[in-house]
């Protein structure tokens, strides 16, 4: 079920809207087509085939405009961001966003364009902790906007509609009683939070005993109850 949470933690409303250019990750693939069309001649391959080993190509998040596409690949042996043309994809160059031996990943570009929110391990690549940071498409201005403890996870950064707030999914305080980022439960997502971009106001959303992962922020505003 897909369920709509008002930034307070209330409200709930089944949404589901879908238009424009979907993009389908069909590992060592980045596919796209038209969101109204079926018909498997108008997909677009972004990506060449598979040539070196481990490229794995996920997580893509288009820009704003439409132009450019943010994703994950492991191409040089360690899953880093990278940047290329929407449109004619890898043949019109691509750009690598993040560079380093450890993981960033789960990308997402903001709507007013100037950031991109991912998770990382760079800050001990030994480790499965991820924290939350967010970098300028020029590769300047990184900082890290959610830090986790030791085994404990941030993971699925969504820009909020006006850029200045992420909702993530995280351990970082457990699973209704379980302890804090307990490092020895496996629990990549948890529960969800908000956080301004800056790092702070960190507020939790849900409570609960399930696992509630992969949010993302509607680009309008529903009463409890209204649908799409």
């Amino acid at each position: 079920m897909l369920s709509l949470l008002h930034g307070i933690g209330n409200g709930k409303a089944s949404c589901t809207q879908a238009r424009g250019l979907i993009l389908l990750q069909r590992a060592p693939k980045l596919i796209s087509f038209p969101s109204h069309s079926t018909k498997t001649t108008t997909r677009r391959s972004l990506t060449s085939r598979n040539l070196l080993r481990g490229t794995n190509n996920v997580f893509p998040s288009p820009s704003p405009d439409g132009k450019w596409v943010v994703f994950r690949s492991g191409r040089s042996g360690y899953k880093n961001l990278y940047i290329m043309n929407a449109v004619e994809g890898e043949s019109a160059g691509i750009y690598r966003l993040t560079d380093g031996q450890w993981i960033d990943t789960m990308c997402n570009w903001s709507p007013d364009g100037e950031w991109i929110a991912f998770a990382s391990n760079r800050d001990d690549p030994e480790r499965v902790s991820f924290s939350l940071y967010v970098v300028h498409p020029n590769a300047t201005g990184l900082r890290k906007v959610v830090h986790c403890r030791e085994g404990g996870r941030a993971n699925h950064p969504w820009f909020s509609p006006d850029s200045k707030s992420l909702v993530f999914t995280s351990d970082y305080a457990g699973v209704s009683a379980e302890p804090i980022s307990n490092p020895h439960h496996f629990q990549p997502a948890g529960e969800i939070f908000t956080v301004n971009i800056e790092g702070s106001d960190v507020r939790r959303l849900t409570h609960n005993a399930y696992e509630d992962g992969t949010p993302t922020w509607a680009p309008f505003l529903l009463e409890a109850g209204q649908c799409c």
